[in-house]
């Protein structure tokens, strides 16, 4: 039933993948058809916008080139009067060549020329006139543009009271926009506080990446400096302190401190050798706070080897004086001479000061030996001292003096300077475990915060698409597009209308006030002109007076003023000259002008003809847009009929396949349900199997009692057979009152209680058992004389082959020992004898192992009674030839010799080597020794020596007689 349901399940779960896969192509499809749509609609739009904007232009144009032909006409005018003002300013010229000549002459009158300078002077600002006309000309441009606002205001106004009908229109018919835009207008809202959330986070990826590789760096480098504290740890095993803590909850950091050398840094290395000659055993004792805490450690620490603890409350020291060390420093004459060992460490001083005084408070370096001595036993410096040179030699005032020169030596590193550098290491892995860590967890906890916040951000853009597209293809959302488009381009066109109102107030301020001037401008001339006769008054009286004064004086400065009114006469012509030719110019200009605007007016012709034909072209497109737009908005409503169909079809799959998962997680909580009363049923089936066994096991066990009872009771049980079950006889079960046998049977086993007490009523059994098991044990014992001999037969045999292997191997040997020690000492033999006298292995004892044997050597016709007859070097051939002639009995590939012609003189080395060359050739030895009998027999020579310290070695084949003086093991 469950696979029926699997396969239903599955059948339909692949038709939901393959309406969801159908489902999301029409989905896209649909999303291309919008778009499409939406590309459309703007053209559309932007049709009409070029549209209404190429009316405004044609407008434009055409007003443009009525300003031209103004415009052309106004120079026209302009350069007439150029003409004519070059004509003036030529006479002017003249004019004052004449002048010139006369003042030259001396006919003219002096100050005449200021008339001229009067006339010349040009005034560069516009006139009056000009300025109306300007005004007057600008104002037309602004009201042409504000028509063609009003214009595009009113047409847009219109659009939009239409564009308001359709969609109340369609509001009341549909009615689904205004929820999937508040849907929208919701999700954006959560979208938007999103990206402000994650706006400010502030996170950045690449800073994370920086800080993990940094981390990563840093682990690297921590491993690394881990590694080689370990190592250093475990080459200086010393400085490693291990306990277990002696009572829970126990501070290590407050109790123990650790070693004393770890405790202190050095100021200068330098001083290392000193300082730990100084501190010498001190510097491996444990540091700790109290005597009861050393205690607890004895006790209870699990300490791994002897340590001296140091505790912080009862250590007490003798510290040198600082005036003392100030006034053998005087007296020295050097303040660099001599050092107390404690001021050139540095420590903890809060914690520590009275241990660096215990450690190194009194002792004194100094800089040469000469000093230390002094220290140490020159009563007038008063310090008599322990001093230590900066080479470690030692002056104790007790007269013990140790050290030596170093300078040879090749030393390492001090104690010091390693627990420096593996302070230094502990320290970098600190700042390692720190470095950037706090930080780099704070970037993880904003990463994984940056890490929803997108994840939300991205949901939120699918969904808001998703809505966009739905809200793309509804007509109504389409009209508030529109109108929302509308209602910008009026306010702008308002906007820009009320600034060109703004400005046409400004001129018609201008002009007003200009008219208002030249109206007032008869008035002003008629006031000016009674001011000028006052003033033409005043000046007769002044003229009188300066003609009275200027007869006076025109003799005197008669020369002067000519000069004066030539130069100005000079000055006022190259003015004039140069103005004429600004004229010129200018007249040269305004003709090049009216060529361009003729020229201009004849492209604003061809390009308002091109403009026309433009805006003709528009109006077909946009007919044939709105044409595509309506095909397209009803390729987009079938589509979306499609979707939607497809979605309920999906939606129903997805139901059915919902009530699958159902079914099934319903059917599969009945299989486990089944499944555990099977389980059930098989644990009781086991049950009663095991039940059933233990039934078997009691009939077994029945049977058995009842074979045991016919074994004991087998002859009564046949002599009494017949009897059984015969009525009215003795053994009638039948007619057997149960009840009464077994209240006989009760009252049978009252009278057993009674008599237990004087009769013991297990004998009989333990008789029976007694009885059973002498029988056991005779037949055991049968089984184990059996067993023995067959050993005892065994372990015959086997003497036999080990006394005939022993005799075998002894032949072998002798044989072999007596070639070998006669090759190695000529004219002697020696063989191997047992301890009973017997000399030939034919006739062995025959418990050659418990005998034992023994070594026999000959010199030319005697025997030696004992080895300790023989030489030292005699023993030596006669037990390496016993070795060999052992090697030759049982051979093996390979041998290592040692020095074994340590005792040996050369002609019995060379002896040895011969032996070891001819008769092991299928063997190979290595043999470490040091003459050259041995070598001259070698096939290959390994000599090592010391080169510069350092062991080398090298290797020469079948060189005889090679020497090697360096040799060392």
């Amino acid at each position: 039933m469950i696979s029926e349901e699997f396969c239903s399940v599955k059948n339909v779960g692949n038709e939901v993948s393959e309406l969801q896969t159908v489902y999301d192509k029409q989905l896209v499809e649909l999303r291309t058809l919008t778009n499409d749509n939406d590309r459309l609609s703007k053209q559309l739009s932007q049709y009409k916008q070029q549209l209404i904007d190429s009316e405004q232009q044609h407008k434009q144009l055409t007003n443009s080139i009525e300003n031209l032909e103004k415009d052309i006409e106004s120079s026209r005018k302009e350069l007439v009067e150029l003409d004519k003002k070059v004509l003036t300013d030529t006479e002017h010229v003249k004019q004052l060549q004449r002048r010139h000549e006369a003042v030259s002459t001396g006919t003219a009158v002096v100050g005449s020329s200021s008339q001229f300078a009067h006339g010349l002077n040009d005034d560069s600002q516009l006139t009056n006139k000009e300025k109306l006309d300007k005004y007057k000309e600008q104002r037309g441009e602004i009201t042409t543009k504000i028509k063609q606002l009003q214009q595009r205001i009113d047409h847009s106004t219109g659009e939009l009271k239409k564009l308001r009908l359709e969609q109340k229109s369609l509001t009341s018919k549909q009615g689904t926009y205004s929820s999937m835009r508040t849907e929208f207008d919701k999700k954006k809202t959560i979208l938007n506080q999103c990206e402000k959330d994650l706006n400010k986070l502030q996170f950045d990826v690449e800073r994370l990446k920086q800080y993990r590789t940094e981390v990563r760096n840093d682990d690297e480098k921590m491993a690394r400096d881990q590694n080689r504290l370990q190592q250093m740890k475990r080459q200086n095993h010393q400085l490693d302190f291990q306990y277990t803590n002696p009572t829970p909850n126990f501070d290590r950091a407050k109790h123990v401190h650790g070693l004393v050398a770890t405790l202190f840094n050095i100021n200068d290395t330098k001083y290392a050798q000193a300082l730990e000659l100084t501190a010498g055993g001190k510097l491996f004792n444990v540091v700790v706070d109290t005597d009861e805490t050393s205690k607890l450690l004895f006790k209870y620490g699990d300490l791994r080897k002897r340590i001296t603890f140091v505790p912080l409350n009862r250590i007490t020291s003798n510290l040198i004086p600082k005036n003392k060390i100030e006034s053998a420093r005087r007296e020295l004459g050097d303040s660099n001479s001599i050092f107390l060992a404690k001021d050139l460490v540095n420590y903890d001083r809060s914690k520590y000061e009275t241990l660096m005084n215990y450690v190194f408070g009194s002792t004194i370096i100094c800089s040469t030996s000469a000093i230390a001595q002094r220290v140490a036993f020159d009563e007038k410096l008063g310090l008599n001292a322990m001093a230590i040179t900066l080479d470690g030699d030692i002056y104790n005032p007790a007269g013990i003096l140790s050290g030596g020169d170093r300078s040879g030596t090749n030393r390492g590193p001090t104690l010091l300077e390693i627990v420096g550098e593996m302070n230094q290491l502990e320290e970098n892995i600190r700042q390692y475990n720190s470095n950037n860590r706090q930080e780099l967890t704070k970037l993880e906890r904003d990463y994984v915060q940056y890490q929803n916040l997108q994840q939300q951000i991205d949901s939120l853009t699918n969904e808001i698409q998703l809505l966009e597209l739905k809200l793309a293809q509804n007509d109504e959302h389409r009209l508030q597009i529109e109108i929302t488009t509308l209602e910008q381009q009026e306010l702008n066109n308002k906007k820009e209308f009320d600034e060109q109102r703004h400005e046409e107030k400004i001129l018609n301020d201008k002009i007003n006030e200009l008219e208002k001037l030249f109206k007032n401008e008869g008035e002003a001339k008629k006031k000016e002109l009674a001011e000028i006769e006052q003033l033409m008054k005043k000046a007769e009286k002044q003229v009188d007076l300066s003609q009275k004064r200027s007869r006076e004086m025109q003799t005197q400065i008669k020369g002067e003023a000519k000069k004066k009114e030539l130069a100005e006469i000079e000055q006022l012509m190259k003015k004039a000259e140069k103005q004429v030719d600004l004229s010129q110019k200018r007249s040269r200009e305004m003709q090049t002008q009216i060529k361009d605007l003729e020229m201009q007016l004849e492209s604003q012709r061809a390009e308002l003809d091109t403009l026309t034909s433009d805006m003709d072209t528009l109006r077909n497109t946009i007919e044939t847009n709105t044409q595509s737009l309506n095909d397209a908005n009803k390729t987009l409503s079938n589509k979306q009929i499609e979707i939607d169909e497809l979605l309920s079809n999906l939606q129903t799959k997805r139901s059915r396949l919902t009530e699958y998962n159902n079914r099934i997680h319903t059917l599969h909580q009945k299989e486990q349900q089944l499944i555990k009363e099977r389980r059930d049923n098989e644990l009781q089936l086991e049950k009663n199997k095991h039940s059933i066994v233990d039934l078997q096991n009691i009939v077994k066990e029945s049977v058995r009692r009842r074979q045991l009872i016919i074994e004991k009771h087998g002859r009564w049980i046949e002599e009494e057979k017949d009897k059984f079950g015969i009525p009215g006889g003795q053994y009638d079960f039948a007619s057997m009152n149960i009840g009464k046998m077994q209240k006989d049977a009760k009252d049978d086993k009252e009278k057993v209680t009674k008599m237990s007490k004087h009769v013991d009523e297990r004998a009989m059994t333990l008789l029976e058992q007694k009885r059973a098991m002498y029988k056991q044990l005779l037949t055991k014992q049968k089984k184990v004389l059996k067993d023995k001999a067959n050993i005892e037969r065994v372990v015959a045999e086997w003497d036999k082959k080990k006394q005939e292997a022993l005799r075998i191997a002894w032949q072998r040997v002798n044989k072999s020992f007596g070639e070998i020690f006669s090759t190695l000492l000529h004219n002697a033999n020696a063989k191997l004898t047992s301890l009973n006298g017997h000399y030939d292995a034919d006739r062995a004892p025959k418990d050659l192992v418990l005998t034992g044997l023994e070594i026999k050597v000959q010199f030319g016709s005697l025997w030696k009674e004992t080895l300790d007859e023989l030489s030292g070097g005699q023993r030596s051939l006669a037990g390496l030839s016993l070795v060999l002639a052992l090697l030759q009995y049982s051979p093996a590939p390979l041998y290592i010799l040692d020095e074994v012609d340590a005792a040996l003189d050369m002609s019995h080395t060379q002896n040895i080597g011969l032996v070891i060359r001819k008769s092991f050739r299928n063997a190979q030895f290595i043999i470490v020794s040091l003459k050259d009998g041995m070598f001259s027999n070698a096939n290959v020579l390994f000599t090592t020596k010391f080169v510069n310290g350092i062991s080398t070695v090298s290797r020469a084949e079948n060189v005889p007689n090679k020497k090697s003086k360096d040799k060392e093991k």
